[in-house]
């Protein structure tokens, strides 16, 4: 988790997230991170790994991303929605400096990070996330079976019930369906070698007495 310092607004590189976004049309999925350039507030591809229909070994990141297909295989079928193997990877990543994870689906580009609390209380309690690992496959698991076979109308109602589910464990998540990229609020190091600029006091002239 990143310490109290300076903050900074990044937009996605248009190119960046429309190759992002081109992705969920094949049937593997990508990954990847992303690169930040200070001067223009632009995120730029860095990494990238392309792996199997329901999985990707994510190169690690502060911004970080990864694309799930938005068609079904011949034995198997994927959501939009983060899977609890993705939320436990989140997780995971956080606890190393990921400050955003970005999963490109076919509905849109979900937003993701645990929240300051969460990773304040595993910091507190390491033995937590042992548990929290086991809650995630048990609780999501439980909600994905039940609702991944259903019709479109049952999964938007899957969809609620699981961005509920995820505020209350801990997570934040944000569905960006917008044709740009998302602006990403990134934490980062002040300069410590920058000095606020100092205002010298004017020295009065001494006056002469007549």
């Amino acid at each position: 988790m990143q310490k109290p310092g300076c903050k900074k607004a990044f937009r996605f590189n248009p190119a960046f997230h429309r190759q992002n976004r081109s992705f969920v049309h094949e049937m593997i999925e990508h990954g990847g991170n992303a690169a930040m350039d200070f001067k223009r507030g632009l995120l730029n591809p860095h990494q990238k790994a392309r792996g199997i229909y329901d999985a990707v070994e994510i190169p690690r990141g502060v911004v970080d991303w990864h694309s799930h297909p938005a068609r079904c295989g011949p034995k198997i079928c994927t959501v939009g929605l983060p899977s609890p193997a993705d939320l436990k990877n989140v997780l995971a990543g956080a606890l190393k400096g990921t400050q955003h994870h970005l999963v490109y689906s076919g509905e849109g580009t979900y937003i993701v990070r645990p929240s300051d609390a969460l990773l304040r209380r595993i910091q507190l309690d390491p033995t937590m996330l042992a548990r929290l690992r086991v809650k995630i496959d048990k609780d999501f698991a439980a909600l994905h079976d039940q609702f991944k076979d259903t019709k479109p109308l049952n999964y938007e109602r899957y969809k609620r019930r699981w961005r509920a589910h995820a505020k209350r464990v801990g997570f934040h998540v944000i569905l960006h369906k917008k044709r740009e990229g998302p602006v990403l609020h990134i934490k980062y190091p002040c300069d410590k070698t920058k000095k606020r600029p100092t205002t010298r006091k004017k020295k009065r002239r001494p006056t002469q007495r007549a």
